[in-house]
């Protein structure tokens, strides 16, 4: 798998988002505003990787363990 520049980044353009999740274009969007996880910054989107995980994470059923 391709590592991406966006590893320690928080804040994710839309093409740094799609290649860490691996949607396309159409379906970053969607999920994107399904779960809130982007916001318009200036002129440009960018997606929060923390509440990403987190989506991904409910949706696949993952538990953190403390």
């Amino acid at each position: 798998m391709k590592e991406t520049k966006s590893v320690g980044k928080r804040l994710l353009t839309t093409k740094e988002f799609m290649e860490y999740t691996g949607f396309g274009e159409v379906t970053a969007e969607r999920f994107g505003n399904s779960f809130k996880l982007r916001r318009k910054i200036g002129d440009q989107w960018r997606y929060d990787k923390v509440k990403t995980d987190k989506a991904l994470d409910k949706l696949f059923g993952v538990k953190k363990h403390d």
